[in-house]
């Protein structure tokens, strides 16, 4: 585990305060390891797995090892600084938008959403119509 300015330590749970590190490195290849490795990431932190979980661990993290997926947690922010946002227009979304279909084509619509490489797709009733 590592403080910013701080070489590495390694801490039991019993020494460890929580969400104290800006990295954490898991090398015990048990349970209780990655969730004190978990408490023990500050937000935003870096968790870094160096091990190769069982399968009778409960689930399965070897994906994680083998292929060396990295995964953020991301928890969502504040809605209302968006929305106003896009209500003043400061963020321009047309470019994010592909293909614009009325409700009666969401099948198709649906289709090309889940083209490897599409952005969005907006559906639309007959009434209102048109883009955003």
């Amino acid at each position: 585990m590592h403080r910013e300015g701080e070489g590495a330590a390694s801490l039991s749970g019993a020494e460890m305060n929580t969400e104290s590190y800006s990295q954490v490195f898991e090398c015990s290849g048990h349970v209780s390891g990655f969730e004190l490795a978990v408490a023990a990431s500050r937000p935003r932190g870096r968790l870094v797995l160096m091990s190769r979980y069982p399968l009778d661990q409960g689930f399965d993290l070897r994906f994680l090892t083998e292929k060396e997926v990295e995964i953020v947690g991301v928890s969502g922010g504040r809605l209302e600084p968006a929305l106003d946002y896009l209500q003043r227009k400061r963020v321009d979304t047309l470019p994010l938008v592909e293909a614009t279909l009325p409700l009666a084509e969401a099948p198709a619509a649906l289709e090309k959403a889940s083209l490897r490489g599409t952005l969005k797709v907006v559906v639309h009733n007959a009434l209102g119509g048109g883009r955003p």
